[in-house]
């Protein structure tokens, strides 16, 4: 299965600014693919297994939860 996020604001550790750049999620059921693709520069992936992605889950569930984001 895949997923498009679309163009996703994303900042890498050499820049100064964020620039917008694809990001799709894929999971083939065994691993989680974060790819964050872009034209003009390095494309990345980020691949997590199953104890990973429960932790990603975890923590955004408490960012939400406790409203660590403000709202737009």
């Amino acid at each position: 299965m895949e997923i498009n996020l679309g163009k996703i604001s994303v900042i890498y550790p050499n820049e100064n600014s964020p620039e917008y750049r694809n990001i799709t999620l894929a999971t083939d059921g065994e691993f989680l693919q974060i790819n964050i693709l872009d034209d003009k520069s390095h494309s990345i992936g980020i691949t997590l297994e199953k104890n990973e992605v429960e932790l990603l889950s975890d923590a955004l569930k408490l960012i939400l939860k406790n409203k660590l984001i403000e709202s737009v």
